[in-house]
């Protein structure tokens, strides 16, 4: 049985307990950390379970994450080594402030760590405590070898802004600071829920009730999804209490709108958004069931107005605030290498699905839109037919921004299907948190300024793994950690991560050059 710790300046303190021979981890009784360093560890009250030290290797990391402080446990384990319920290698978090360890993916505490003596406050650190530190941290660095070969340590010092945040700053004074509860592998939903609670004109739309003025016009379908919603976003800004709430009642219908988010299984959240967004549109949609008219013939139009009559035939039967805030227009260019013939194509878009740059260096967000507008070659079967030459050519496609949504969603390509598994790509990409200046990628000199207001995180891997947000909340304008049913303040310098998984940016600037 091995003890594995982790601390510094920040108290980032964690003990991993796991029996070897037992396969299961240690329910510990409540102990003091202090105790467990002075003595050297836990031989003299060993589980009945087992009495022998185990050879499992441990890689620790630890990041900052708010004012919670969070230990990512990944496990190199023995192959007889598993945990209760679980039988892959898999991630766990060891969350400090509420001194418990959370299995990713069986979603469950297994073990809770009391550090009563160490923490006075689930918040921060206060100075007095600086002299247990330097003894927890002293016992650290004198421990055996044998020990500290099993282990890499990595400590974080809070920043000047993180410890000046007190927990009176998440109180009731600011709205929109309440918890989803986790109905059993739902942090993918639970996630992008409070992107779409902190969005600004959405959150005010269902506030205001503005979306039964639509949803009585629209007689093609129920209003169940849309009510359920608006219900949950009602609830999260107006509730007097900050206790987490349920959101049962509306996975209920989105269950019933897309049958595949049935059950308790881990879901992508970034086709949960796509979905989730359709079920909200198709309700409120002031769009003409009679509005499908045959195919028109723009190729005789300049772009400019080609692109303005394609835009207003989709909203002749796609029209709502769904629309109005999410859906922009792509400018799809083909140019024939034989002929130089040049035909566009304008379509919608609810998101940009990123590929994630390949550098040797930083990858930046600007290199992954460069990626996914630079030109390609059509060649050999992907050939297609030229309109003037009449024959399959040789072309080269590429794309721009046509028109800019109110709400621009950026979807990171971390997952890539490999030959064998899915694997996932943890690259970390640098992201604006303000002006993301997208003038380079229209279609027309169009500048289009951009600001961060939202991101959804995945931790983990393929096989297991953890959703959260980061939100600015648009009344006050903090950054908050979603942590499922956990609320916590947090700094703007902490938003980055190579966790970043979907990014929402609202347009702070769009006029022509």
């Amino acid at each position: 049985l091995w003890t594995a710790c982790a601390a510094g300046p920040a108290l980032i303190t964690a003990v991993l307990l796991f029996c070897h021979h037992a396969h299961l981890p240690w329910q510990m009784e409540p102990v003091c950390l202090g105790a467990i360093l002075s003595s050297g560890g836990l031989s003299s009250s060993l589980p009945t379970c087992c009495s022998e030290k185990t050879d499992t290797a441990l890689s620790i990391s630890a990041e900052l994450s708010s004012l919670n402080y969070f230990i990512s446990v990944s496990f190199d384990l023995h192959p007889f080594i598993r945990f209760d319920l679980c039988n892959i290698i898999h991630y766990i978090y060891i969350e400090i402030c509420l001194t418990s360890l959370f299995c990713l993916l069986t979603e469950q505490h297994i073990l809770c760590i009391y550090l009563s003596t160490h923490v006075s406050s689930p918040y921060i650190v206060p100075q007095s405590d600086a002299d247990t530190l330097n003894l927890v941290q002293h016992r650290l660095s004198t421990a055996a070898k044998a020990f500290e070969s099993r282990l890499v340590f990595i400590s974080f010092l809070p920043t000047k802004h993180s410890l000046s945040l007190s927990p009176s700053q998440n109180s009731k004074n600011t709205q929109g600071l309440v918890g989803l509860r986790n109905l059993g592998n739902t942090c993918f939903m639970n996630s992008i829920l409070q992107c779409l609670s902190n969005t600004h004109d959405l959150r005010d739309y269902c506030l205001r009730n503005t979306h039964r003025i639509d949803l009585n016009n629209n007689c093609r379908a129920k209003a169940a999804l849309m009510e359920e919603f608006a219900k949950l976003t009602q609830t999260l800004w107006t509730t007097a209490s900050n206790e987490a709430v349920s959101p049962s009642d509306f996975k209920t219908q989105v269950q019933k709108y897309a049958p595949r988010f049935m059950g308790y299984n881990q879901q992508d959240a970034q086709e949960f958004l796509r979905f989730l967004l359709d079920g909200l549109h198709n309700e409120v949609n002031r769009g003409s069931l009679r509005a499908r008219t045959p195919v028109e013939d723009f190729d005789h139009l300049s772009d400019d107005e080609k692109a303005k009559r394609m835009w207003n035939k989709y909203l002749e039967r796609e029209d709502s605030k769904v629309v109005d805030l999410f859906v922009g227009q792509l400018k799809s260019s083909l140019t024939c290498s034989e002929c130089g013939f040049c035909s566009t194509v304008f379509d919608p878009f609810w998101d940009l699905s990123l590929p994630i740059a390949k550098s040797s260096g930083e990858v930046t967000l600007n290199d992954c839109l460069r990626l996914f507008t630079k030109e390609d070659v059509l060649d050999g079967n992907e050939k297609p037919t030229c309109q003037r030459c009449k024959a399959k050519r040789k072309c080269t496609k590429k794309f721009t921004i046509q028109k800019f949504p109110k709400v621009l969603v950026l979807h990171l390509k971390r997952f890539s299907e490999a030959r064998v598994k899915t694997a996932k790509l943890s690259t970390f990409v640098n992201f604006p948190i303000k002006e993301l200046d997208l003038r380079q990628f229209a279609s027309d000199n169009m500048n289009a300024i951009y600001n961060l207001y939202a991101v959804s995180n995945h931790t983990g891997t393929t096989l297991g793994g953890h959703y959260t947000a980061y939100c600015r909340n648009p009344s006050s304008g903090e950054w908050y950690t979603y942590n499922d049913s956990r609320v916590s303040p947090m700094s703007s310098s902490q938003v980055r991560s190579s966790d970043a998984y979907v990014l929402f940016y609202e347009l702070t600037n769009c006029s022509r050059m």
